[in-house]
């Protein structure tokens, strides 16, 4: 007579390996199905459609084509950085008097204009505009 394992005990493995194998495939597909954000779903953005250097003064305009407000606070913790930079700031908005802007609603522009002796920033050179929550906006002046 030959010896090996029960039937029972080889059905009770089979199953194990059956459902540890559909619990790692599930893992595995689980996140390559994630729902993507649905079209109602309010996005964080800004954008600077222009950058015009005149004499002293450069012109930023900056639009928000997202579907949130842009709020004051939020506009005056913004910086300027040099494309690629991490922490050199070229400048912030902090000192700009934003006392008559409250926000920019959905879909408006805002033209800031900065004192370009105190801000430095060049023709040609490519800049970012960040804020804390908004993908990094990129420019270059003219």
């Amino acid at each position: 007579m030959r010896k090996g394992i029960s039937p029972v005990v080889a059905v009770v493995l089979l199953i194990a390996i059956a459902v540890i194998a559909a619990v790692a495939v599930w893992f595995w597909v689980s996140p390559l199905t994630a729902k993507p954000a649905t079209a109602g779903t309010a996005q964080k953005t800004i954008s600077v459609v222009s950058c015009t250097i005149s004499g002293n003064n450069a012109n930023l305009k900056i639009n928000n084509p997202g579907g949130l407000t842009v709020t004051e606070a939020e506009l005056a913790s913004a910086d300027i950085y040099e494309a690629g930079a991490a922490t050199a700031t070229v400048t912030d908005l902090s000192s700009v008097n934003l006392s008559t802007i409250s926000s920019i609603s959905p879909g408006s522009q805002l033209v800031v204009t900065l004192n370009n002796s105190a801000a430095g920033l060049q023709t040609g050179t490519q800049y970012e505009l960040r804020i804390t929550g908004y993908p990094d906006a990129p420019f270059s002046c003219t």
